[in-house]
């Protein structure tokens, strides 16, 4: 038995040896990985570090970059195509660059003003992450509809009206409901929503209803619950989820500014001789803009020749006319040859040709009091809007890549008008059956709920018939006009509106045409700094 019991001490004695010997392998082997795991750790807490800190410079820009476009300026200095940020989060410091990218009109998905926002997280001066992200500034030019501020709510004919794209007002609607209109078949008073930066006191949706006769007809009942049916007759498919009231306030622009600069294309002085001059910026022969008219014109009329886009401005007793080549040579009055991509410049029997093709835009620093025509190419026609310069529409203004009367199938040749007042003339030729056709985003006025977009009546009374407007685009006003005159609730003179949203001016806006205080994020790319690489 002495002999069994001594040999199972052994036996135990060398399995505790074994097993010794391995937890001592382990343990070293433990002791190998902990520093790895720890280092892997610290990575980690740094790189999530490293992100916030780039993350909030994206933010901290994106902030400041809506902050000067809400109070009416460029998004970065004018003066620079680059601005620094720097700042700090805990101990990191960012450092955030915002670059413009130049619009580009002959690209319709460059035509909204781009920037790149680039920042970099930094650790006692090392680089560790960087951020960076492609952004475009929302247009005005999204909006079926837009009112700044009316004097008190604004009324709206549910029978009347039909506006098919986003609506907007900064203070609220009031829509006249008539008896029967939920069981008509007359569509939607609106399809794709309404937002309000007011509402109607004591509404559920922020909206009054009425009918003409003073008849209270809402789409909700009388515990403010939604009927859905009803809502749907007024704001489409979306039913009640299509309101929106008290929401963020939205402002024109205070002028034009940047629209003088951008056609002038150069930081100097702009010219002072009344006339047709071209955006020549640094260049003497190539341009770097769009064209500057100082002074009245009196007529302006845009046209398409061989695929090619002319524009006639007369000013008094003199005519310029301007021709670029867009889509082949052509020819001179001399004879010679006009490159593709030129645009030449004639008054009488001069001119010149200059390489390059305008930015597409035409700003005048007067009244522009005749404009009508075929337009090619992207285009915007403004006017100085802070000294209270009006446009008026006094015939068809139309595109040269759609056949009157149909909805715009693209963007190549949208267009853009910009003014104080945007007046269309009315006509008695403009009728039912040959109505009056603009293609165009219309902006008139400026901050403070000044300017708009009418039907021009005249100076006296007219009885007769009505000019009919068929608008496809746009409408953004200062206040909304009166487009003719009435007695006992009937319109006896100027016009009528019809207005279609075109939807491709939302993402491929008429160039510099004005925007909103909203930028969008188009990319998003995370990168890892090559100074950081040994974490």
């Amino acid at each position: 038995m002495s002999r069994i019991r001594t040999e199972r001490q052994g036996v135990a004695l060398l399995m505790a040896i074994m097993f010794l010997a391995a937890l001592f392998t382990l343990s070293l082997l433990l002791l190998a990985v902990l520093p790895l795991e720890m280092r892997a750790t610290g990575r980690q807490k740094l790189e999530t570090e490293a992100f916030y800190a780039a993350e909030a410079g994206v933010l901290h820009a994106l902030a400041w970059m809506e902050t000067r476009a809400s109070k009416g300026q460029p998004a970065i200095p004018s003066s620079s195509d680059k601005h620094k940020l720097s700042g700090s989060l805990a101990n990191w410091k960012w450092e955030a660059w915002i670059e413009k990218i130049p619009v580009n009109p002959s690209n319709p998905e460059d035509s909204r003003p781009a920037f790149t926002v680039r920042s970099t997280a930094f650790l006692d001066k090392t680089r560790y992450r960087s951020v960076s992200v492609a952004l475009c500034q929302e247009s005005m030019s999204r909006f079926a509809w837009f009112e700044e501020s009316g004097s008190e709510g604004l009324w709206i004919g549910a029978d009347s009206f039909q506006i098919d794209g986003p609506f907007h007002t900064n203070r609220f609607i009031q829509i006249n409901v008539p008896s029967g209109f939920y069981s008509s078949g007359k569509p939607p008073t609106f399809t794709q929503g309404v937002t309000m930066a007011g509402a109607a006191p004591n509404s559920p949706d922020g909206i009054n209803y009425n009918c003409p006769f003073g008849t209270n007809n809402p789409p909700y009942d009388s515990q403010g619950r939604p009927i859905e049916n009803r809502y749907r007759k007024l704001f489409g498919e979306g039913g009640s989820s299509n309101v929106l009231p008290r929401a963020k306030k939205i402002q024109l622009p205070s002028g034009a500014e940047n629209l003088a600069s951008e056609a002038w294309g150069s930081g100097l002085p702009p010219p002072t001789q009344v006339g047709v001059h071209p955006g020549l910026g640094s260049s003497s022969n190539r341009l770097e803009g769009g064209l500057y008219i100082v002074g009245d014109v009196n007529k302006m009329t845009l046209g398409v020749s061989g695929g090619n886009r002319t524009l006639s401005i007369t000013q008094g007793s003199t005519t310029v006319k301007v021709l670029e080549t867009l889509s082949g040579t052509a020819l001179a009055p001399d004879g010679s040859v006009i490159p593709k991509d030129s645009t030449m410049i004639q008054a009488g029997d001069e001119f010149k040709v200059y390489s390059g093709l305008t930015n597409g835009l035409v700003y005048c620093t007067g009244d522009i009091k005749s404009l009508s025509g075929v337009n090619r190419g992207k285009r915007t026609i403004a006017v100085d809007v802070a000294r209270d310069k009006d446009i008026t529409i006094t015939g068809d203004l139309t595109r040269a890549d759609t056949a009157v009367g149909q909805a715009p199938s693209g963007s190549r040749d949208s267009m853009g008008v910009v003014g104080h007042n945007i007046w269309i003339q009315n006509s008695a030729s403009f009728t039912e059956a040959n109505p009056l056709d603009i293609y165009a985003a219309l902006l008139g006025g400026r901050r403070g709920a000044d300017g708009k977009v009418s039907g021009y009546v005249g100076p006296t009374d007219v009885y007769g018939p009505l000019t009919r407007v068929r608008l496809f685009g746009g409408l953004m006003m200062g206040d909304k006009d009166t487009w003719g005159k009435y007695s006992g609730g009937s319109q006896y003179s100027g016009m009528t509106l019809e207005s279609r949203y075109d939807p491709h001016l939302a993402n491929n806006p008429p160039p510099y045409f004005p925007s909103i205080a909203k930028f969008r994020v188009v990319s998003y790319r995370e990168e890892h700094e090559q100074a950081a690489v040994g974490w």
